[in-house]
C-alpha cells in the first residue's frame, strides 16, 4: 500500500501531492460537462431509490469475496478511523449490521448497511437513498463555496481565488494599503489550497509579499487555485447538521493560555502543562518550541510578557491534539441567532449532512454583534466523532443522529438474546 512521504505542511496527516493536484484539477475541468449527466443521474437514482437497489451491495461484496478479491469485516479494527468507529459503535447500538468490503483484505471505507428490510451502500458516512444535492459537487471546493455563500448573504471572510501568484498578489493588496504588507492595516491573511482538509498546506498570518509567495507555492502544491483570505478572529467551531437541523457544535481550538494579569505567558504554560499531565485523557503538552515562540511574537508577546487578565494568548496556529489543541463542546452555548445562521447554510447547501468550519470569537453572542466571522469551509463528509470524544464538555451521539436520520420510521433498538434466536 502507498504510503506518502512525510511532510511539515501536511501535517499528521499526509498525501500524495501529486495525487491531489491531479484530483482538484480534473474536478475543476470537467463539472461542467458532467452537468447535463448529472440531470439524468438524479431521474436514475430516485428509480433505484425507489426499488432499494442498494439491497443489491452486500450480496455483490460476498460474491467478490467468494472469488477472493477481498474479504468482509464485520467489526472495527485497529486500522479504522476514528469517524468509521464512531458510526460503526452507533450502529451497533441499534441494532443496524454493518459491513466493510476490504479488497485484498485491505480497509476500504466502504460499506453496506442493513436494518431489517432497509440496505445503505456508502464510503465513509451513509446518506439518504436518492440523488445527491446539487451542492455535493461544490461544498467541498472553498473557492466555489465562497461564491455561493456571497450571493446567498451568508458570511464569508474577505478575498478570492486565483490561479497565479500575481493574482494572489491582487487580492492580497486589496486587503491594506498596499501590496508590500498588511501590517499597517493590522489584518493579517491566510493562503490555503481551494481543496483538502485538515488544514493540509493551509498558511495563517501572512503580513508581507514574501511569506504570501512562500505561502502560494505552498498551496499549489496540492491545488492548481489557491484561496487568498483575510484571516477571522477566534477559534474554529464546528457545527454539524443533519437533515438540515443544527446537531451539534465543538470547537477546535488551538493551545493557549489564559492571562491572569500576574503571571508570565511561560508561568500561564507551565501551570497548564501541569494541570494536563494530572487530566485522566492525557492531553498532550503545549510545546514551548521555535513554532511557540513565533506565534508569541505575531502577538507581540515573549515568554516573560504578563498578559492583562481574560486575554487568550494561543501558542500555536495548529488546532491538532498532536500539537496540543483541544476539542470543547459548546452546543448548549449557541446563540439562537447563530443556530439559525447555520440552519440557513444547511438550507442553502439542500444537504442532509454538513460539517461547517466558523470562525468567530464568541459563539455565545449573535455573529453579527462581531467582526471578522464567517465560514472558512463546509465538509460533505465531516468528522463527527469529534463531537463523541470532546477534550471537555458534553459528548454528543452525532453518529446515532444521522443513523435515526436514515431509519426515521425504522424501530432501531436492539434485538433481545431471545429475539435472536
Amino acid at each position: 500500500m502507498f504510503n506518502p512521504k512525510p511532510c511539515p505542511d501536511c501535517g499528521p496527516s499526509p498525501v500524495c501531492h501529486s495525487t491531489e493536484y491531479i484530483n482538484a484539477a480534473f474536478a475543476r475541468l470537467f463539472m461542467p460537462l458532467f452537468a447535463p449527466f448529472d440531470l439524468i443521474w438524479r431521474q436514475i437514482s430516485k428509480l433505484l431509490a425507489w426499488c432499494n437497489a442498494e439491497r443489491l451491495t452486500l450480496p455483490f461484496y460476498r460474491f467478490l469475496a467468494g472469488i477472493g478479491l477481498g474479504t468482509i469485516r464485520t467489526r472495527p479494527d485497529s486500522m479504522d478511523s476514528g469517524l468509521t468507529k464512531c458510526i460503526w459503535e452507533a450502529a451497533e447500538k441499534r441494532g443496524i449490521h454493518m459491513y466493510e468490503f476490504c479488497p485484498l483484505g485491505r480497509t476500504s471505507g466502504i460499506f453496506a448497511a442493513t436494518h431489517g428490510k432497509e440496505a445503505f451502500a456508502f464510503d465513509g458516512l451513509p446518506r439518504p437513498h436518492g440523488p445527491a444535492s446539487r451542492a455535493l459537487a461544490w461544498m467541498d471546493d472553498k473557492a466555489i463555496m465562497r461564491k455561493k455563500f456571497i450571493s446567498a448573504g451568508i458570511p464569508v471572510a474577505r478575498g478570492g481565488a486565483c490561479l497565479t501568484a500575481s493574482g494572489a498578489e491582487k487580492i492580497f493588496s486589496s486587503f491594506g494599503s498596499g501590496p508590500a504588507s498588511l501590517a499597517s492595516q493590522g489584518g493579517p491573511a491566510v493562503v490555503k489550497p481551494s481543496t483538502g482538509s485538515r488544514g493540509r498546506h493551509t498558511t495563517m498570518h501572512v503580513m508581507t509579499r514574501e511569506e504570501l509567495l512562500i505561502a502560494f507555492r505552498k498551496a499549489k502544491q496540492l491545488s492548481p487555485i489557491v484561496v487568498v483570505e483575510e484571516e477571522l478572529s477566534g477559534f474554529v467551531y464546528r457545527p454539524t447538521l443533519i437533515g438540515g437541523k443544527l446537531i451539534a457544535v465543538a470547537s477546535k481550538e488551538p493551545p493557549h493560555v489564559k492571562g491572569d494579569g500576574a503571571h508570565t505567558v511561560r508561568e500561564l504554560t507551565e501551570k497548564e502543562n501541569e494541570r494536563r499531565g494530572r487530566h485522566a485523557s492525557g492531553l498532550h503538552r503545549i510545546p514551548t518550541d521555535e513554532r511557540a515562540e513565533r506565534e508569541l511574537g505575531f502577538q507581540h508577546f515573549t515568554w516573560e510578557s504578563i498578559p492583562k487578565a481574560g486575554r487568550v494568548v494561543t501558542l500555536s496556529e495548529k488546532t491538532s491534539r498532536a500539537a496540543g489543541g483541544i476539542i470543547v463542546d459548546y452546543t448548549d452555548a449557541v446563540h439562537p441567532e447563530n443556530v439559525k445562521l447555520f440552519e440557513r447554510i444547511g438550507a442553502v447547501l439542500e444537504e442532509p449532512l454538513v460539517g461547517i468550519d466558523f470562525v468567530i470569537r464568541d459563539i455565545s453572542r449573535p455573529w453579527r454583534e462581531q467582526e471578522k466571522c464567517g465560514v472558512i469551509e463546509c465538509n460533505s463528509l465531516p468528522f463527527i466523532d469529534l463531537h463523541s470524544h470532546p477534550t471537555f464538555g458534553t459528548p454528543r451521539d452525532v453518529a446515532g443522529a444521522l443513523w435515526e436520520y436514515l431509519f426515521p420510521a425504522t424501530d432501531l433498538t436492539p434485538p433481545t438474546r431471545q429475539e435472536t434466536r
